[in-house]
C-alpha cells in the first residue's frame, strides 16, 4: 500500500529537529537505535515503506538505514545510503548512511549512535573490513572507499595478440566472504577520488581498501568453454599494483581436435547467379579463394543474432585480409544494403531468395519461415578444409575464427 509516510514522519517526530542538520541527524540516530530492532531478511519482495517499518519496530539493516534516511530528509537533512556489499574481514555486508552538514558528508550508523561522524568505525576491531564503499542517492552510485580506510590501486591491463585491449570487461575482483570468493561489482562505479591522477599506464584502475583479493579474468574458446585465470593480490596502503593479463587462450588449453575439421570435397556446386545483385554467374566453388582463407557467412538481417554478429565477422575479415562471402536469406534489398554497410562494396554478397544455399548446408527454416540456426559462419583453408563452423548466436565469433587460424597455421 502507498502511505503518506512523509507527513506522518513530520507530525510524529518533529521533536527530533535540532539546531543544526548534524544535531537533527544525531537525534534521529538515537531514536532509531532505541526503537528499531535489526532482523535478518527472510523473504523476497519489496522493501516496506518507512512508516510500516517504524510500526513493526523491526527491519533489516538496510530497511532501518532507509528509515533513517527518510526521517533525515523529512526534516531537511540531505542523506544517502552507504554500504559495503562484500566485507573483507567478516561475513556478510554492511549498510549505514551519510548525512550532509557543514559542507561535508558525515557517516551515521543506525546501530551505534556513539560512532556518529567516525569513518573509522567500520574497521574498529576488524582491520581490512572495508573493500569497496559505495553510496547511492536517487539513481546515482559512487565509490567513496578512500574516506573509510587506507586504499591502494590495482591497475588491470589486457592484451590480445600482443595488442592492448581497452574495452575488455570480462573480469572481476573478488573478496573472501562467507566461504566463497564474492565479486565486488561496485568497482564499476565512478570513484569520488580521481584514480587516473594517482596511477600511470593504460588499463582499468580499481581503488580498493587494503587487504587480500583475487582477480578473475575469463574468456571462452570457440566451443564456448571458459578459460579462467585467477591471481591473488595483496593491496597495501598507498600502493599501486600493475597486473597485466593476456586474454589469448594458450595452446596448452586448446588442441586441434577441438576444432571442427572436415574437408568438403567436392564443395557444393551451387549456382549463385540468381542471388547476385549484378546478375553475374558465379558458382559457389569459384567464389572461394585459392591462396588464402575463405569465410562464408549466412545471415538474416531482420533478426538480432545476425544484426549483432555480422559487424563482428566483417570487421575481423577486413582487418585480417580474409576473403569473405555474405549470403542473406532476406528477399528484399535491405540484406544487400546491410551487408555493404558493414563489409564494404568489394566483398561479394548473394541473396538466397530460393533457399538452395542454406539447404545445401543443412539449414532450413521452421514452420514460421524463420532460420533459427542463423547466422551461420564457416571458415575454410586454401585446401578447402573446414576449420571453424558456428551455427547461431556467439559474440565471441571473431576470437574463435582467429584462434582457428592460429592453431592450424603452425602445423
Amino acid at each position: 500500500p502507498v502511505r503518506p509516510w512523509r507527513s506522518l514522519l513530520w507530525f510524529e517526530f518533529d521533536e527530533l529537529i535540532g539546531e543544526t542538520p548534524a544535531e537533527t541527524a544525531q537525534n534521529i540516530n538515537r531514536w532509531v537505535y532505541d526503537n528499531l530492532e535489526v532482523r535478518e531478511r527472510g523473504f523476497f519482495g519489496p522493501r516496506p515503506d518507512p512508516w510500516s517499518i517504524i510500526t513493526a519496530g523491526t527491519g533489516t539493516e538496510s530497511d532501518i538505514a532507509a528509515v533513517a534516511i527518510a526521517m533525515c530528509k523529512t526534516f531537511g537533512v540531505p542523506a544517502r545510503k552507504a554500504y559495503i556489499e562484500v566485507l573483507g574481514q567478516e561475513s556478510g555486508s554492511r549498510t549505514w548512511l551519510e548525512i550532509y552538514s557543514d559542507g561535508e558528508w558525515i557517516p551515521m550508523y543506525p546501530d551505534n549512535p556513539d560512532a556518529f561522524g567516525n569513518p573509522a568505525f567500520i574497521e574498529q576491531g576488524r582491520p581490512h573490513n572495508v573493500t569497496v564503499v559505495s553510496v547511492s542517492a536517487a539513481f546515482t552510485n559512487q565509490q567513496v572507499t578512500s574516506r573509510y580506510t587506507d586504499t591502494g590501486i590495482v591497475t588491470l591491463s589486457f592484451t590480445r595478440n600482443g595488442e592492448l585491449v581497452n574495452d575488455f570487461e570480462h573480469f572481476t575482483v573478488s573478496a573472501w566472504n562467507d566461504g566463497a570468493w564474492l565479486p565486488l561489482d561496485d568497482i564499476w562505479y565512478e570513484s569520488e577520488t580521481t584514480v587516473d591522477e594517482e596511477s600511470d599506464g593504460d588499463g582499468f584502475d580499481v581503488l580498493l581498501g587494503d587487504g587480500f583479493y583475487v582477480v578473475q579474468v575469463g574468456v571462452r574458446n570457440p566451443r564456448g568453454d571458459a578459460y579462467v585465470q585467477n591471481r591473488p593480490v595483496l593491496v597495501s596502503p598507498g600502493e599501486t599494483i600493475d597486473m597485466a593479463f593476456s586474454i589469448d587462450i594458450p595452446a596448452s588449453e586448446s588442441e586441434l581436435v577441438d576444432l571442427i575439421r572436415r574437408r568438403i570435397d567436392p564443395l557444393p556446386d551451387i549456382d549463385l547467379n540468381y542471388g547476385n545483385p549484378d546478375n553475374d554467374a558465379l558458382p559457389f566453388t569459384d567464389a572461394l579463394a585459392q591462396d588464402g582463407y575463405t569465410c562464408v557467412m549466412i545471415f538474416d538481417e531482420s533478426l538480432e543474432p545476425s544484426v549483432r554478429m555480422v559487424p563482428l565477422v566483417t570487421e575481423w575479415a577486413n582487418n585480417n585480409g580474409i576473403h569473405l562471402i555474405g549470403i542473406g536469406v532476406a528477399t528484399t534489398e535491405t540484406a544487400a544494403e546491410f551487408w555493404a554497410a558493414h563489409a564494404g562494396p568489394d566483398l561479394p554478397f548473394f541473396s538466397d531468395t530460393e533457399g538452395s544455399i542454406t539447404e545445401a548446408f543443412g539449414i532450413t527454416p521452421n514452420d514460421e519461415g524463420i532460420y533459427v540456426r542463423l547466422p551461420f559462419v564457416m571458415l575454410l583453408t586454401p585446401e578447402r578444409e573446414i576449420i571453424y563452423l558456428q551455427d547461431g548466436f556467439n559474440l565471441s565469433v571473431a576470437e574463435g575464427l582467429a584462434r582457428a587460424i592460429e592453431l592450424t597455421s603452425g602445423e
